[in-house]
């Protein structure tokens, strides 16, 4: 996995996934390394398979069970599908929830290699977000997580801040994998989605 640090590496969804796994992990820092890496396929006779492509799989074969009472308050089927039709079906190609101990209320994984598409977005002329047309990102929302459990009452409570907030939890997730190019536009929505927050007077900003 190729990341600017170690210590941004190891506090990604990614690798929070593996590192319960008796798997070994090699840390690339210079994204030229992570190009020959990808062309390499093999390393010492060990096949060798980007993190992020390795957490497709595992996320894809979750089997993990919830705890139905804890978890009953959660229509899973109502969420997902507001949350793919909220962020569209460029954004979110396909969609999947789970209920894994993490601090990441959702991870994107994409159907090819992670490493090939930031090399994409680092040299080729990409406006906005068509680079996910043929990314095909898959969006795994993690249904335990507070920020997810309070998206759900939010959409009904109040559906503007809402769909402000899960499009921030999307653009979060795309800087986490490295695949967000331009950071303006999130920057602005913030912006708004703080001012709303403050503005509230349901905002947990300004309970005593």
């Amino acid at each position: 996995m190729c990341y600017s640090s170690r210590q941004l590496a190891e506090s990604s969804p990614y690798y929070e996934l593996i590192k319960s796994q008796n798997k070994e992990v090699l840390f690339l820092y210079e994204p030229a390394d992570e190009v020959v890496f990808l062309s390499l396929g093999q390393f010492q006779m060990k096949s060798l398979v980007g993190v992020e492509k390795w957490a497709e799989s595992a996320a894809s074969t979750d089997t993990e069970k919830a705890d139905t009472k804890q978890f009953r308050d959660i229509n899973k089927k109502e969420l997902l599908d507001w949350i793919k039709t909220t962020l569209g079906s460029v954004k979110v190609y396909d969609i999947s929830g789970n209920h894994r101990p993490s601090e990441h209320p959702v991870m994107l994984t994409i159907k090819h290699e992670m490493g090939a598409a930031r090399h994409l977005l680092r040299t080729g002329e990409i406006k906005d977000m068509e680079h996910l047309v043929f990314l095909q990102p898959c969006l795994h929302v993690n249904l335990s997580h507070p920020l997810i459990r309070s998206l759900y009452n939010m959409k009904r409570t109040d559906p503007k801040t809402a769909e402000l907030l899960v499009s921030q939890i999307y653009d979060n997730a795309l800087i986490t994998s490295g695949l967000l190019k331009d950071t303006s536009g999130m920057v602005n929505r913030l912006n708004k989605l703080l001012t709303q927050l403050a503005a509230s007077d349901k905002s947990t900003i300004l309970t005593p």
